[in-house]
């Protein structure tokens, strides 16, 4: 039997979990969501390996910034996908930044079609990067 996809989200609001916790219902999937408090959990839940996804807020308030939790990430497990979710006073980052970013930055108010490929793609095992081209 094959494993779950494993998830972990990283915001001390708790707004991040919610988020996944929707989408998990809405996609009726099974997953494993761990839900840490800081980026150094975080990390250490990513050294235990299998995990398909990180999602973590911009501004996280413990001496790691979510840029810095993502390129650690990245560092540690380069097939995890990684997506920062910014609240909207949170700086925008410019799209040449982006292009060679080893992350997803979504700024909120987030599009939640798009947001849903993105997680879609991340949890199956398929480029989240792809998904976040509009399909018309």
């Amino acid at each position: 039997m094959p494993s779950l996809p494993r998830i972990i989200t990283v915001d001390a609001s708790g707004m991040i979990a919610q988020m996944v916790r929707a989408a998990i219902d809405l996609m009726d999937r099974f997953v494993v969501h761990e839900d840490v408090p800081s980026g150094a959990d975080a990390l250490e839940e990513v050294r235990h390996g299998g995990c398909a996804l990180v999602l973590t807020a911009w501004e996280l308030g413990n001496g790691m910034a979510g840029w810095e939790l993502a390129a650690k990430v990245r560092q540690l497990a380069e097939e995890t996908s990684v997506v920062i979710l910014a609240d909207i006073d949170d700086p925008d980052i410019d799209d040449d930044t982006l292009a060679d970013s080893p992350f997803i930055y979504l700024q909120r108010p987030i599009d939640p079609l798009q947001f849903m490929r993105i997680f879609s793609a991340a949890i199956e095992g398929r480029d989240p990067a792809a998904a976040m081209q509009h399909i018309t």
